[in-house]
């Protein structure tokens, strides 16, 4: 995460910083009602897009591994998860990114 210096260009931000936005944005309200544009009033961090798409791709390759890893014919399943439909996978990635992975897999 990074944030504006004097010269306005980013730099990276201390650990403190980080908690301290954190600590902010925990204590704002929160619901179904509140959006990504509620919170950014109260942040001061940004990231940058190559390091949101690099975070995305690392969490969708540990879900990706895990179903690989639980859907397969050993564990009783017709098909391994790569031989499902793909709307099957992209139906079993969403719920693992949206529910998290269960531990017992």
């Amino acid at each position: 995460m990074y944030k504006n210096n004097s010269n306005n260009t980013l730099v990276l931000a201390s650990l403190a910083e980080k908690q301290a936005e954190y600590d902010s944005i925990k204590k704002q309200p929160y619901g179904f009602s509140r959006n990504a544009n509620f919170y950014k009033l109260h942040t001061t961090l940004i990231m940058k897009d190559h390091d949101i798409v690099a975070q995305k791709e690392k969490h969708i390759l540990k879900f990706y591994s895990e179903l690989t890893k639980y859907y397969t014919t050993s564990n009783g399943f017709a098909k391994s998860f790569d031989l499902m439909p793909y709307s099957v996978q992209k139906a079993l990635l969403d719920m693992v990114f949206n529910l998290g992975c269960v531990r017992s897999m």
